[in-house]
């Protein structure tokens, strides 16, 4: 679905990505360690194995509960060919807590200490009409020793998209 914001210099069309995502919780990774370009455990192709769904917003509370840790979220996504020439980035209302956004298994931005609103510019990663696929790597590590209990649970607790910004016009 797309949904036209209507702005006279430079309109801006966005693309929800919610829904259903591929989630697996990678239980060996090391939530501490955001090192660039960190790769899942198991391999990319290792995800299959012990894959669950996980909705997009949503927690890890019910595939997971309670779970503190890493999780590796997927789904794909498709660049409306109209796009050609505008801004492309993907957009995160909240991911709890830190987050690696990859594309077709390039690193592609991050952000850390979530769960506020961040975007990543993918123009030179993807081409209008293009299909590819959105990884996004979640850490939330354990409580620290002290630390007041938090009843939150990891996950994309926000709204994701993919927005296309047109040029202004000249």
């Amino acid at each position: 679905m797309i949904w036209r914001q209507i702005a006279l210099d430079n309109p801006t069309e966005l693309q929800e990505l919610g829904g259903w995502w591929h989630t697996w919780f990678d239980i060996e990774a090391d939530p501490d360690d955001q090192q660039a370009g960190t790769q899942p455990s198991a391999g990319w192709g290792g995800m299959d194995v012990d894959m669950e769904s996980v909705p997009v917003p949503g927690s890890w509370a019910e595939a997971k509960p309670g779970y503190r840790g890493v999780a590796w979220h997927w789904r794909p996504f498709v660049v409306p060919s109209h796009w050609d020439g505008w801004t492309i980035s993907l957009r995160f209302e909240g991911i709890r807590r830190d987050a690696q956004v990859y594309v077709n298994r390039r690193l592609a931005g991050s952000q850390t200490d979530g769960p506020r609103a961040f975007a990543v510019d993918v123009t030179d990663r993807v081409r209008p009409g293009g299909r590819y696929t959105l990884f996004v790597r979640v850490a939330y590590p354990p409580r620290e020793s002290g630390s007041a209990a938090s009843e939150e649970d990891g996950g994309i607790c926000g709204p994701v998209s993919l927005t296309g910004t047109r040029p202004p016009a000249d």
